[in-house]
């Protein structure tokens, strides 16, 4: 799991052994018409939009990195890639 490196800690980029893919959580409760942008360096990129505690879609993690930002009222919080 990596976390978010802004000044609001908001995001997480978790990652699954099993299936070999990362997703991003916020891990505070977004406002309405909040997105996630999940990628790796494959150049594959996912915006998943919700509020509250949501997750975005799954993307690739075999052998590259990957890592995952999150946008709500005007702040950004991306966290480190792995």
């Amino acid at each position: 799991m990596a976390e978010g490196s802004g000044p609001i800690t908001a995001m997480e980029l978790r990652y699954s052994p099993s299936c070999r893919a990362a997703w991003g959580r916020f891990v505070i409760s977004a406002p309405s018409g909040s997105k996630i942008q999940v990628r790796n360096d494959q150049g594959k990129q996912y915006t998943t939009y919700g509020s509250g505690h949501f997750f975005s879609v799954m993307v690739n993690d075999k052998d590259v990195k990957a890592w995952a930002c999150g946008t709500w009222s005007g702040n950004l919080d991306c966290t480190h890639s792995y």
